[in-house]
């Protein structure tokens, strides 16, 4: 974990009840904390079979068992980051395009390989248009203060939970989406829709809940 030069990294190892019991900060009322980050060489050693051999981990990784893991940031609450959504687009005749080079345009281009943290765009509004289409929607968690060697945002690999608003009302008969929870996303397709336009209002909502990060976004799109 590299932290800014405004912060002090300190590695602390700890008992793995007082590690539970820091695990609770910012939810327990005894407790007091302004900006705390815990690393994730937090091991569970009650899945050891001979708790006495057990050793603190010190790791750049997530090892198994993670008990209480990785971080708190208490100015903001629970974890301090975003949710970022890449897209790849489905055509009509089922091909994928995807965007590579949205710094300098925002060309889709054939492809099916997901776009990189450096190369992808991050969506907040998706437009359809009246053709049969799709797009396949890429979710990862950005923590604000997880940095890799070279300066880097790390991403966390988690489930979200995934919520729509029609606009109030029930999902249209000619929409539908798929979740892919084990790959981190989902598809939003759409029928033919040339007899009964859906112009660029942007009524519906989707929003993504990381479930254990508790972040969220929100990403609108029109139908």
């Amino acid at each position: 974990m590299v932290l800014d030069n405004s912060r002090l990294q300190i590695d602390i190892k700890v008992s793995d009840a007082y590690r539970q019991y820091l695990s609770s900060l910012g939810f327990d009322t005894a407790l007091k904390g302004s900006c705390v980050i815990l690393g994730d060489s937090d091991v569970d050693y009650q899945l050891a079979p001979n708790v006495q051999t057990n050793r603190i981990l010190n790791a750049p990784y997530s090892p198994a068992g993670v008990k209480h893991k990785l971080l708190y940031n208490g100015v903001g609450k629970n974890l301090s980051g975003t949710i970022k959504a890449f897209a790849r687009r489905v055509e009509p005749d089922g091909s994928i395009m995807s965007l590579y080079q949205y710094n300098a345009d925002e060309v889709f281009y054939p492809g099916d390989t997901p776009p990189t943290l450096a190369e992808g765009k991050n969506w907040d509004q998706i437009t359809f248009d009246d053709l049969k289409r799709g797009y396949i929607l890429f979710f990862e968690s950005v923590l604000d203060y997880y940095l890799t060697a070279d300066n880097i945002k790390k991403r966390i690999s988690e489930a979200y939970t995934f919520t729509f608003n029609w606009d109030g009302g029930p999902k249209p008969s000619n929409w539908d989406f798929v979740i892919d929870n084990t790959n981190g996303s989902l598809l939003l397709a759409k029928q033919d829709t040339t007899g009964t336009p859906i112009g660029l209002n942007y009524r519906g909502t989707l929003t993504i809940a990381g479930q254990f990060t508790k972040l969220t976004k929100v990403v609108t799109f029109n139908f």
